[in-house]
């Protein structure tokens, strides 16, 4: 399945990027979010598909499990506009605030009424809650397109993830409005996710070291005469 290919695929960019050194950037610690979040999300959704067979739509379990997944369908986008809004401004004071907002609306979506749908093969869900996160969803892309605007001069490869998501998601939102049993949005958070990692600047640490070791020598040597 789309899930089982996406995990696969972050997974080795997870064991390739963590453990390499790197420079603590925002940028970088964004990213690094991001990616976690995608390889929660998938496995959230893998679970809850099991937990569904398991249990059926009616069990509390799984009706947590559906909202925890909610809270990932809006977590993504937000960590995403967050990267893009730091991108944009070079700005990290009002990211407390982003926050801030960002639990309070998590918490609102997670208290609506959530409806199950399951035949067996296929799952997905629809209610006042799931309506509310794509209401959220359209607003997180209209504030990053807001950035965009405000950073067109400086556009670059850095927001090519964003242009993916914006395509990607207008596509998921047409498709499953058609048909809601295509669950499409894993899927397009991995392909931007690995967007990302290979757009996403990360100097060489080891040849940052040499440089300053190189500049700190010939600082001594200017001294020294």
């Amino acid at each position: 399945s789309f899930s089982i290919a996406c995990l696969i695929f972050l997974l080795i960019i997870a064991f390739a990027y963590y453990p390499k050194e790197k420079i603590e950037s925002e940028e970088n610690i964004i990213f690094s979010t991001i990616l976690g979040i995608n390889i929660v999300g998938i496995i959230i959704d893998i679970f809850g598909f099991f937990m569904l067979k398991l249990l059926g739509i009616d069990s509390i379990i799984n009706i947590i499990i559906s909202k925890i997944y909610l809270v990932y369908f809006l977590t993504y986008p937000f960590c995403l506009f967050i990267y893009v809004y730091y991108k944009a401004f070079n700005d990290s004071r009002k990211i407390s605030l982003f926050k801030k907002i960002f639990y309070s609306v998590a918490v609102i979506m997670s208290i609506m009424p959530i409806e199950i749908h399951f035949d067996g093969l296929i799952g997905y869900t629809s209610g006042l809650s799931v309506s509310f996160s794509y209401i959220v969803g359209i607003c997180l892309i209209i504030m990053m397109l807001y950035c965009l605007m405000k950073a067109r001069k400086k556009i670059a490869k850095d927001y090519y993830p964003l242009f993916a998501f914006i395509i990607l998601m207008i596509l998921v939102v047409v498709i499953q409005n058609i048909n809601p049993e295509l669950t499409l949005l894993l899927l397009c958070n991995s392909i931007v996710t690995i967007i990302m990692y290979f757009t996403i600047e990360n100097p060489d640490v080891k040849m940052i070291r040499q440089l300053e070791i190189a500049k700190d020598s010939a600082d001594k040597a200017n001294a020294a005469k």
